[in-house]
């Protein structure tokens, strides 16, 4: 009998090219409060990391208040950009579909994800890919929120 073997993706910058739509959703918070957006560089540093991680690192000079409501701003224009795109606002770096379903295809592999991605935003890539029965496992931001990185 063969070993179980745990095969476990990123999402963003791994299995899906999110840049246009975070870069673009990132300049919307730092407009909403008056802020010029960091270089995209900067900005795409943080791919990965939980929200309030990401603004702290790159607003952490504003207060608590500023940085939540740049978090609202930034979750309504991914969600706009989202609906306005279907799945090419996120679209599959070449070979990553294929390679999700010849994994998914053998017997003894479980895939699960791993990212900084809300729940909520996790599962309406899945659905919006048809990715739904895919993975074994979802591990999210929710799920896992990171402490601040001490300064």
């Amino acid at each position: 009998m063969s070993e179980l073997r745990l095969v476990i993706f990123d999402v963003d910058g791994t299995l899906v090219d999110s840049q246009r739509d975070i870069l673009a959703a990132m300049a919307a918070a730092f407009g909403s409060q008056g802020l010029e957006t960091p270089p995209r560089e900067r900005v795409l540093s943080g791919v990965g990391l939980s929200l309030p991680e990401t603004f702290l690192r790159l607003a952490g000079e504003q207060g608590a208040d500023i940085r939540a409501r740049m978090i609202d701003a930034y979750c309504t224009a991914y969600a706009d950009l989202r609906q306005a795109h279907g799945p090419e606002s996120s679209p599959f770096y070449a070979g990553a579909r294929e390679t999700l379903d010849r994994l998914a295809g053998e017997p003894h592999t479980l895939l699960a994800v791993a990212t900084g991605k809300s729940r909520r935003g996790l599962d309406r890539l899945i659905e919006a890919h048809g990715l739904e029965g895919m993975f074994q496992s979802r591990q999210t931001a929710d799920d896992h929120p990171r402490s601040p990185t001490p300064r």
